[in-house]
């Protein structure tokens, strides 16, 4: 095994800019930024060996611009990569060519080269690890999978083209907002006890994050009327997250 590159943190103290809004203590949104999570390339297999060739045929995850603007308001937004400099930035001017979303880009040298594969190490982000949540669709290059919220890789054949020109359309990005946004506005304090819960129930159902979150909202909202109950908003989404502990 290499060395860890990352003796110390691999990121600096938080940023204090108009964009901020007087907000502190920010979560950590963690973007892979690699084929499948927020972009493909028309030659999938071939795109994730190459880090030094920008494709002339990029595209992104359908939303994968709107993710990340409206997430910047809530979060730190942060692309954390295995890949090099040179194959990160291109793709990230693309994703955010104003340079309002993305605060931070982590490159190569930033994780940990163990037994063939470059593990990403958020101890290292100079950040509370209770904040910190690593959306991407390779959980297993994580050290803390339990701060990863795990999507389905995107590829351009996917979305198929049936008669008629009707197609399927990924919406994996835009679904996601509304649980992610809620995380912040509840003051969740440790994320992983949150996305613990969702596994579970993942596991078990097998649905996605963004169809359990709405199930939750659903039956206590439905609870709440059966009860006649007048909660604040914060309970009712809290207990949203909660939900599913309760029913056990």
């Amino acid at each position: 095994d290499n060395p860890d590159p990352a003796e110390q943190r691999v990121l600096g103290r938080r940023p204090r800019r108009g964009q901020e809004r007087g907000r502190t203590g920010r979560p950590a949104l963690l973007d892979g930024c690699r084929g499948g999570d927020a972009f493909t390339f028309n030659n999938v297999e071939q795109s994730q060996h190459v880090a030094h060739v920008l494709p002339v045929r990029l595209r992104s995850r359908p939303g994968a611009e709107d993710f990340l603007k409206h997430m910047a308001q809530f979060y730190e937004v942060v692309v954390f990569s295995d890949q090099l400099a040179t194959y990160v930035d291109p793709i990230a001017e693309r994703l955010d060519p104003a340079h309002v979303a993305v605060q931070a880009r982590l490159y190569r040298e930033a994780t940990q080269y163990k037994n063939g594969h470059y593990l990403r190490d958020f101890t290292k982000l100079n950040r509370e690890i209770g904040k910190v949540i690593y959306v991407t669709a390779r959980p297993k290059n994580a050290i803390q999978q339990e701060n990863c919220v795990v999507i389905n890789p995107y590829r351009i054949r996917d979305e198929g083209g049936g008669e008629g020109g009707n197609r399927r359309v990924d919406t994996t990005l835009l679904d996601l907002m509304p649980f992610l946004e809620s995380i912040v506005r509840l003051n969740v304090q440790d994320v992983r006890e949150v996305l613990e819960s969702y596994k579970k129930e993942q596991e078990s159902t097998g649905k996605s994050i963004p169809d359990i979150f709405r199930e939750r909202q659903v039956r206590f909202q439905q609870s709440q009327r059966r009860r006649n109950s007048g909660k604040s908003g914060f309970s009712r989404g809290y207990e949203s997250f909660r939900s599913a502990k309760s029913t056990k």
